[in-house]
């Protein structure tokens, strides 16, 4: 059986009957590479915006905890939920006051 050969910018060989399986290899890497890309960004977003806890909020602002639960459940503040866990964004806890 005739394989064609093909010659990469790094001297490897690779065999025609590959190819597809390397394009579809290729087209999977890119959509994995977008998907870290996107991650990457919203890591930067969040690092940029400082995340408070629960308790961070309440002694920022001089409340007990269950004022703050009362300022969610009534849609005052917004928290973020990151794991298991919820956060707030210093910016939303200004707008708040």
């Amino acid at each position: 059986m005739y394989y064609k050969r093909i010659h990469l910018s790094n001297e490897s060989i690779i065999n025609h009957s590959n190819m597809g399986a390397l394009e579809e290899l290729v087209v999977r890497l890119e959509a994995v590479n977008l998907r870290l890309e996107r991650i990457e960004n919203k890591l930067q977003e969040m690092n940029e915006t400082e995340l408070m806890s629960l308790n961070d909020v309440a002694n920022f602002l001089g409340f007990s905890h269950n004022t703050i639960r009362g300022m969610v459940r009534n849609g005052k503040l917004n928290p973020v939920k990151l794991g298991q866990k919820f956060k707030f964004k210093k910016s939303d806890v200004l707008k708040a006051l």
